[in-house]
């Protein structure tokens, strides 16, 4: 079967922003689409991997929660879908290479020096 690659990676985009911890295996299934053809479809749209992409709306969802909120560390890593602050710490870390509570420290001064 051929797919609309555009149109199919903006519905992935759309359940990884709604749920970013979304699976690779759930995205197949609530698209009725193979996972090969999911994995394919992000690639060629984002130049990234699936496991890549989907790291890197979370990491994009939880900066800008951070920055624009007084949501807790705990209340961000809950509404990400981690099941412990700790893990999202964790893959934060990760990712930007810098703690949550660091990150929203180094938001804040460059904030206050504008």
């Amino acid at each position: 079967m051929s797919y609309n690659t555009s149109k199919l990676f903006e519905d992935i985009r759309l359940l990884v922003q709604e749920k970013p911890r979304m699976s690779l295996q759930e995205i197949s299934r609530r698209l009725g689409i193979e996972r090969h053809t999911i994995e394919r479809a992000v690639l060629r749209c984002s130049r990234m991997t699936f496991r890549h992409y989907r790291n890197g709306c979370m990491a994009e969802q939880a900066t800008r929660l951070l920055e624009n909120s007084n949501t807790s560390i705990k209340e961000v890593a809950i509404a990400l879908g981690y099941g412990s602050p700790r893990a999202f710490s964790r893959a934060f870390a990760a990712s930007l290479g810098v703690s949550p509570s660091m990150y929203r420290e180094q938001s804040a001064r460059s904030e206050s020096a504008t």
